[in-house]
């Protein structure tokens, strides 16, 4: 039977560093960014806004110009919280577009 060249406290030890690199980073694994994009009209935030106190999803970052004509906002959302799962939201999100003059993408 052949040895493994990694003892337990090797293995120990690896798996110590992954379980902080996780809990340090785990911050980052509740967030979504949402980016909408397209002609400008009145009340874009707010009803991306409405739909995200709607389902507890708090705002932590946001950034928007208009360009012209043109909207553009990037939004990083804190999802841990949320009252929805995370494909509803999207299909929430979506249904803002249906007028056809947004377009708006989440990850």
């Amino acid at each position: 039977m052949k040895r493994s060249p990694f003892s337990f406290d090797t293995i120990d030890f690896f798996v110590k560093i992954l379980y902080n690199i996780l809990i340090k980073h785990l911050d980052v694994l509740m967030k979504a960014v949402i980016t909408v994009t397209g002609r400008d009209s009145m009340g874009i935030i707010v009803k991306v806004s409405n739909v995200c106190a709607e389902d507890k999803i708090n705002i932590v970052d946001i950034s928007q110009s208009v360009l012209s004509e043109y909207f553009a906002m990037i939004m990083v959302v804190d999802i841990e919280k949320a009252t929805i799962p995370f494909n509803e939201l999207i299909m929430l999100m979506v249904a803002l577009t249906s007028s056809g003059t947004l377009r708006l993408n989440s990850i």
